[in-house]
Order: structure tokens, then C-alpha cells, then sequence
């Protein structure tokens, strides 16, 4: 199944809305943005994180993502996630508290990031939830599957977020943590799911994942 990325920032907002209204229906976390370590996932800088909420329709949107801190503040990641509701397609993400940068990159405008010594084509989609700011990258599947063969090839990346603002990143450990988020989201076991509101399409089986 193909995905458009407003999809996942949609979701997310549902996320946001769904852990307000219903906190003893989280399963694994309380928000996207701080997901539970998996074990034995970590590798040198890199680690893998699952998080699990309910949205406002009883469904469950799960997450699978490798990340790492940034070299200089560690107030920034670089995260490679994966849904198994979007067929566990890799989605980049750069996050950071709010406040980090004076000018936030807009809808649609171009983040300048290179990864070893190749610019990365990186179209915004601009995302807040609970004071973290996330700048996800809104390229089509081909694209975002290149850049995932990138950060396994490279051994460094780095963000120029203004002239004032440069992340660096580590890709030391990134393949093996972004390989096991991968396959940990292919293993994935859908929850039951019973439909808050009686909502039954063709499209069901995704919806439960």
C-alpha cells in the first residue's frame, strides 16, 4: 500500500488529540515524541525505540524508529521510522525542542542536509507536538528508500538548519539499528481492534495495524 506523507502527520495530530482525551488507553507510551528502548537494540549512538497510541477511532498507530542525538547539542535526532500501517515504508525525521532555531523551515521548502559528501533531497513537512518540533521528509517512497541506502553507506550526516545552526550526526551503528527497526516493524503483531464508532471498509485490516 502507498502512503502520502500528510497521512503521517495527520496521524501523529490524531495521536496528540487521542493521548489527551484517553491516557489509560495508551498501550506503550504517552506520546510519539519519547518512545519505550527496545532491548538489545542499541548500536554505538543509534538506538530503537517502539511507541504505541490509541487514536479517536480505537485503532492503534504503532511506530518502529531508529534514532540518534546530534554530535554537538544532543538536543536534535535523526529519526528512520516505520509503521506497519504504511507496509513498514522508512520515513525520515529530523526533531528538536522548540526554540533551537529562530526561523523554522516551512511547508514545502527544501532542508539542506547531506549525508557523506551527497545532498539529500528533503521537501518539508513541518510538524509540533508538545514542544518538539519535527521536520519530516515528505519525499515519495523511491526517494525515501535511497535515502535509507545513503545512511547505511555513509558514515556521517549534517543538517544546516540557518547560518547560525549546523547538526551533525553519527551513522556509526546506523544500519544495524535502522535494520532492526525495520524488521521488528515486519514482525509486527496487529492488536485487536473493536471500532469506537461502528467504522467497517475494505480498508479494515490496515486500519488495525
Amino acid at each position: 500500500m502507498m502512503y502520502r506523507h500528510y497521512e503521517i502527520t495527520t496521524l501523529r495530530q490524531w495521536a496528540s488529540i487521542a493521548i489527551l482525551s484517553l491516557p489509560s488507553m495508551v498501550i506503550a507510551q504517552e506520546r510519539l515524541g519519547a518512545g519505550l528502548p527496545m532491548p538489545n537494540a542499541s548500536d554505538i549512538g543509534w538506538r530503537v525505540e517502539y511507541s504505541s497510541v490509541v487514536l479517536g477511532d480505537g485503532s492503534h498507530l504503532n511506530e518502529y524508529r531508529a534514532l540518534a542525538n546530534d554530535t554537538f547539542s544532543g538536543n536534535a535526532q535523526l529519526v528512520v521510522a516505520f509503521y506497519p500501517r504504511f507496509n513498514c515504508a522508512p520515513n525520515a525525521t529530523l526533531q528538536f525542542p522548540d526554540g533551537v532555531v529562530d526561523n523554522i523551515p516551512a511547508d514545502d521548502s527544501l532542508l539542506n542536509v547531506v549525508v557523506g559528501s551527497e545532498h539529500v533531497v528533503w521537501p518539508v513537512t513541518m510538524d509540533s507536538i508538545d514542544g518538539v518540533v519535527m521536520l519530516s521528509n515528505a519525499s515519495d517512497s523511491a526517494n525515501q528508500q535511497a535515502l535509507w541506502e545513503l545512511l547505511d553507506e555513509s558514515s556521517r550526516a549534517s543538517v544546516l538548519l540557518d547560518v547560525e545552526v549546523k547538526l551533525q550526526f553519527s551513522l556509526l551503528g546506523s544500519r544495524a539499528s535502522i535494520a532492526d527497526a525495520h524488521e521488528r516493524c515486519m514482525t509486527h503483531q496487529p492488536q485487536e481492534w473493536t471500532p469506537v464508532i461502528n467504522q467497517v471498509s475494505a480498508d479494515q485490516d490496515d486500519w488495525e495495524r
